[in-house]
């Protein structure tokens, strides 16, 4: 039954395989990391507010719309 599967999907297993393993190690042991450093205070690191990014978006997408809109009429008053 198995001797009729390639070697080469044999290899792309055991890849795979590996890969799956060194995942769960890796998240295993940053939690373990994490319950022995909750004693040390981690720094805080400050984010801006999604609101400020949002108003940023809209302003650059208004700021975008108005450029538009311009090139706009100034096409129509070329013609």
């Amino acid at each position: 039954m198995f001797d009729e599967i390639p070697e080469w999907v044999w290899w792309v297993a055991a890849i795979f395989a590996a890969g799956v393993v060194g995942q769960f190690g890796k998240s295993l042991t940053l939690k373990i990391l994490g319950l022995f450093s909750k004693g040390a205070e981690e720094p805080e690191i400050e984010v801006a507010e999604p609101g400020a990014a949002l108003d940023l978006k809209e302003q650059k997408k208004l700021s975008k719309a108005e450029l538009k809109r311009a090139k706009k009429e100034a096409k129509s008053q070329a013609k």
